[in-house]
């Protein structure tokens, strides 16, 4: 039968081999925290580097206000040469720091590249002077300095209405084009 001193002999190294093999399975099972990882549940778009919510961004030229609007959510893309706004509302246009249109849409992209801007799901455009315009996509081409709307646009006044087909409005020729239109105006208004 073993004596009490022999059983202190062991003891020593069965603690140490016990305290190593602890080490050990922490090691393992911690090997792949650290504090500065975020977990890829929280990650979203690998793309995106910068997302904002209830934002809103205003438009600057030569120090005075041209334009203005909030947006439930705006994401910048690694770069910095795309920014998309979400439910873009209670967006204005300024003309000499003064409101002279509202406007209203889904979703809006920038590219910072071009300087080209598509506004798209619903654009909805009401100036103080009670035209406005509906149509389901805005395209901005800087370059050309030519907007586009593919597809049906409205314009409507208090009494009269003219809805077309694929606007094109070239700001360096002062030019507007719409194919197929229709207007519709009130015999009121015809002096």
């Amino acid at each position: 039968m073993p004596t009490i001193s022999s059983k202190r002999k062991y003891i020593a190294p069965i603690i140490a081999i016990l305290i190593i093999c602890g080490l050990a399975v922490s090691i393992y099972m911690l090997r792949g925290y650290s504090p500065y990882v975020i977990k890829s549940s929280l990650v979203g778009n690998p793309q995106i580097v910068l997302a904002l919510e209830d934002v809103e961004i205003v438009g600057r030229s030569d120090g005075q206000k041209t334009w203005s609007f909030a947006a439930d959510k705006a994401s910048v893309s690694r770069g910095r040469y795309r920014t998309e706004f979400i439910s873009i509302r209670d967006g204005k246009l300024f003309d000499n720091n003064k409101v002279v249109a509202s406007v209203s849409a889904g979703k809006a992209v920038y590219d910072a590249s071009t300087g080209n801007v598509e506004v798209s799901k619903g654009v909805k455009v009401a100036s103080i002077h009670g035209y406005k315009a509906e149509a389901d996509k805005a395209l901005w081409s800087a370059y050309l300095s030519q907007l586009r709307c593919p597809g049906t646009v409205k314009l409507t006044s208090e009494e009269s209405s003219l809805v077309g087909q694929d606007l094109l409005l070239d700001a360096k020729n002062r030019d507007v084009t719409l194919k197929k239109a229709k207007l519709v105006v009130s015999v009121s208004e015809i002096p």
